[in-house]
């Protein structure tokens, strides 16, 4: 494994300092350093995860939703199609069984992936508690 000081040394030489390194190469600067750069690696992925399941309820409101399709063409009635409010709502007084379970279907298809990403964020920052002070 190559020291700080020579990779210090190739650097005042002139020589080429590689693009994409691992992060063991930090860990000659001390734990803080490479703390730093291992939760920035941890966080775009568990952040990039994270939008992946915020895109279900997103495309699922943009295709089975038809309450907004025919208000407008501008930029905040395209966002308004990716909302639960692009499902027709049941009124309780007035709506029988089916539409309410079917409003209560499209909530639920809108609740249950935040709930996933919120314990996926749960997770990680326990496992980062965890993994922090162990490498401390």
């Amino acid at each position: 494994m190559e020291t700080k000081n020579s990779r210090w040394n190739r650097y005042h030489k002139g020589e080429p300092v590689p693009f994409c390194i691992d992060l063991e190469y930090f860990k000659a600067y001390g734990p803080g350093i490479y703390l730093f750069f291992y939760y920035l690696k941890l966080v775009t992925i568990v952040f990039f995860i994270m939008s992946l399941i915020s895109l279900i309820p997103i495309i699922y409101n943009a295709v089975a939703g038809t309450n907004l399709s025919d208000v407008g063409t501008g930029i905040q009635y395209y966002v308004a199609w990716t909302t639960v409010g692009n499902h027709q709502g049941a009124t309780i007084g007035t709506a029988d069984q089916a539409q309410i379970a079917e409003s209560l279907k499209h909530k639920m298809l809108n609740a249950i992936p935040a709930i996933v990403y919120s314990l996926v964020f749960v997770i990680f920052y326990f496992y980062w508690s965890w993994k922090s002070n162990r490498i401390t």
